[in-house]
């Protein structure tokens, strides 16, 4: 398995198990959770995002390779991948790519 798969895995593992079992903590504590939380979101937004750029660049450079395929064509399908991927429509695939 990729090394960032298995640690993002665990991650998820771990909070999931943070969700289930709330701690008792005082309102400040839980206001600075809500915080770290909002934070770690970011981050894991650039960090999905500098991915489907990455792959959208590989997929483009693979198929510019490739002498067979119409110029015009060039790029379409990463869109589904990604979509695929997400768990969305290849519309919104391709609207997060974008």
């Amino acid at each position: 398995m990729d090394p960032v798969v298995a640690e993002v895995a665990a991650m998820v593992a771990r909070l999931g198990a943070l969700a289930v079992d709330s701690a008792p903590a005082a309102d400040a504590d839980r206001i600075d959770r809500i915080a770290v939380f909002e934070r770690m979101r970011s981050a894991l937004a650039a960090a999905q995002q500098a991915e489907m750029v990455a792959f959208a660049r590989s997929q483009v450079e693979a198929q510019i390779v490739d002498d067979r395929l119409d110029p015009a064509a060039v790029g379409r399908g990463i869109g589904d991948q990604i979509g695929l991927a997400c768990r969305v429509s290849p519309f919104h695939g391709s609207r997060r790519l974008g």
